[in-house]
């Protein structure tokens, strides 16, 4: 959002307590259901327990609470939300085979990378990662990955039959998006409240509870690091969509603060996302980034202070305390995470068309474009090379996963663009 507001409480300002305490669980129903959508698709995908399910949403929820905090004070230092990178969680789910010891060590060495170049202020020349074109192509990317995920938890769910799955899930989708699109005050809410009812519903008349107490949710289990190239190639990429989601969150929040754009903070707020992945890599959980969900809100509101923010970090660093507490969310059930997803990936894909029909011309959209077609085409060429040439399977974690080859075919189209464009321009001259 562009357009310069008047705000009433900015960063550093103290609301009163009541204030700071609405605003604070108005932030934490916009931030929770991203929490549960990214650890629920990922235990239910890889099989886990009960028992383990709440132990992973337990570590997101501590993970996500102090790098809220750190963020805050030493990190980009702006009013934006941090939870787990829907980039990384593919990371988890594109790769199915790896075990959580060859995660760990991707996670921990790319963030190790990452965190390098950005202490050495590197990634500030890498203009293009940027540019809209390379934005557009990662909104789409992330959108059109989330919709194959949700097909395969419906396909993984045994209460119904997949066509009454499938039925369900459009239907509260369809829903869901709707009540989204109204002008009401609470419409902005609609993924969590129908995911809370549609939850309970079925949670009462089909599926019963677990009722065993979780004693425990073992937060600081450590992984031993196994490396696999294939994996850790796949880690990169994703990270390379995290930096990305970092640059347009914090972008995108500067002219709503009324404050001139800052790589410096850009670049600070992509520090501290390596520095989590470092630690959940270490602690078997999932990245960290900044949300662009605040910006509307802050509008609405015309309250950036930070303290409501400290008050979500804080909640959810308690809450990680009570396991049993936390097993409340890893009820919530296949059909419902799955519908979540499609309305994700559904607003991820409309943001994308959005911001590429923004600007003058059609170069966004050309690049987005291209990005799609490299996430349907590479992985299906590439498949049939590692038939004929086994020892090119090295290079599965680049070519066989979508979202890294469409991101890669933006990169290489946007270096294409600007080659051509420079010499254009020296031609004319």
């Amino acid at each position: 959002m562009a357009e310069k507001v008047s705000l009433k409480y900015n960063f550093d300002d103290k609301p009163p307590l009541y204030i700071i305490f609405l605003q604070g669980l108005q932030w934490l129903v916009l931030i929770l259901p991203p929490l549960v959508i990214v650890a629920s698709t990922i235990a239910k995908l890889d099989n886990f327990s009960y028992s383990e399910e709440v132990s992973f949403l337990t570590k997101i929820f501590l993970i996500s609470g102090i790098f809220q905090i750190l963020q805050l004070k030493y990190g980009h230092k702006l009013p934006l939300l941090i939870g787990p990178s829907t980039a990384l969680m593919l990371g988890f789910v594109l790769n199915p085979g790896a075990s959580l010891e060859e995660i760990s060590f991707a996670s921990i060495s790319v963030g190790v990378f990452i965190l390098l170049l950005a202490k050495s202020n590197i990634i500030k020349r890498f203009s293009i990662l940027q540019s809209k074109g390379i934005t557009v192509s990662v909104l789409l990317l992330i959108g059109i990955s989330l919709i194959p995920i949700a097909i395969n938890l419906a396909f993984s769910s045994a209460s119904f039959t997949f066509t009454e799955n499938i039925t369900f899930i459009l239907i509260l989708s369809i829903i869901t998006i709707f009540f989204s699109k109204q002008s009401f005050p609470l419409s902005k809410f609609s993924i969590f409240f129908f995911m809370s009812i549609s939850s309970i519903i079925l949670l009462i008349f089909i599926k019963p509870m677990h009722t065993e107490p979780v004693l425990s949710a073992n937060l600081f289990s450590l992984q031993m690091p196994k490396f696999n190239p294939v994996i850790t190639i796949s880690f990169l990429f994703c990270y390379l969509g995290v930096v990305i989601n970092e640059i347009g969150s914090t972008q995108s929040l500067f002219g709503v603060l009324n404050i001139p754009p800052s790589l410096e903070k850009t670049n600070k707020g992509i520090l501290f996302d390596a520095i989590s992945g470092i630690f959940s890599g270490i602690f078997g959980s999932v990245g960290t980034v900044s949300y662009s969900l605040t910006p509307a809100l802050i509008v609405m509101t015309q309250n950036a202070s930070k303290y409501s923010f400290y008050l979500v970090g804080l909640i959810f660093i308690l809450a990680s305390l009570y396991p049993t507490l936390v097993g409340i969310f890893v009820q919530i059930p296949t059909q419902v995470i799955a519908a979540s997803l499609l309305v994700v990936g559904y607003i991820q894909i409309e943001a994308a068309i959005k911001l590429s029909k923004s600007e003058k011309g059609y170069h966004s959209l050309h690049i987005g474009i291209i990005s799609f077609l490299g996430y349907l085409i590479i992985p299906y060429i590439f498949e049939k090379i590692v038939i004929t040439l086994p020892e090119s399977n090295i290079l599965s974690g680049l070519f066989l996963n979508g979202f890294s080859t469409g991101l890669l075919s933006a990169i290489i189209a946007e270096i294409i663009y600007r080659i051509f464009n420079k010499v254009q321009n020296i031609q004319s001259k």
